[in-house]
């Protein structure tokens, strides 16, 4: 597997400098993905796609052409044109799709100059928000404790994978601090995707009011707790 994030060769570096910098945000759903993006978005030369499927797109596109358009270069070139039409002189191409998760082999191994941001969230908060939320299509998992705490539970194992993996090309930023200190967290973003921040730009303002949110719902929740012992001991 560490083969297949090495830079891919005959990768063009005009292809690259044309192309915005590809920005992954990833992190289970209500973990804090829109909130970094907004922080993102708020700079100039800054185009946020939200859960864009443009990957999985191309990917599917190159496989049915066959083997040899499914190459690192080849897709690292592809994506890098979409981003290109999509963003036009924008420097940076933000995705919030969590799922790129599963595909994050062949991303880091297509786009070398891609950078990754985790959001992770207190736990018991993240699983009752899921829970609570009711999706318009997929997170199947999401209508039971069980279900979310293995799912979570899952998803720790593959997020410190790849965390080990690609060291300073991730970073985490914690839900937590982010609504606390929204320019400090953006300038840690900034600073991690090479983007030089600017301060006098209007922030989103964020709130801190589902920061232990759990709390309310303490006496109903020891189905949850239980469930989360598993997540808790993968973290």
């Amino acid at each position: 597997m560490e083969a297949a994030v090495e830079c891919p060769e005959g990768a063009s570096p005009a292809d690259k400098e044309q192309a915005p910098v590809p920005v992954f945000i990833l992190g289970l759903s209500r973990s804090g993905k829109s909130l970094a993006k907004s922080l993102l978005g708020s700079q100039a030369g800054v185009f946020a796609a939200g859960e864009s499927e443009h990957w999985q797109r191309l990917n599917r596109a190159a496989m049915k052409n066959g083997p040899h358009e499914t190459t690192a270069a080849r897709l690292g070139t592809a994506y890098r044109e979409q981003m290109h039409r999509l963003a036009g002189a924008a420097e940076y191409f933000v995705s919030t799709l969590d799922s790129n998760i599963l595909s994050l082999a062949g991303i880091a191994a297509a786009l070398p100059e891609a950078r990754f941001v985790l959001c992770l969230r207190e736990p018991v908060d993240n699983a009752l928000l899921i829970y609570f939320k009711r999706y318009e299509q997929g997170h199947e998992h999401a209508y039971d404790f069980c279900d979310i705490a293995d799912f979570m539970a899952q998803r720790v194992r593959l997020q410190a994978h790849w965390r080990d993996l690609l060291g300073e090309r991730f970073i985490t930023l914690e839900y937590e601090k982010m609504v606390q200190g929204a320019a400090a967290t953006g300038e840690k973003i900034a600073t991690h995707v090479g983007l030089e921040f600017d301060t006098s730009r209007a922030l989103p303002n964020f709130h801190g009011n589902e920061i232990a949110m759990w709390k309310s719902y303490e006496k109903h929740l020891d189905p949850l707790h239980a469930a989360l012992a598993q997540y808790r001991e993968n973290k």
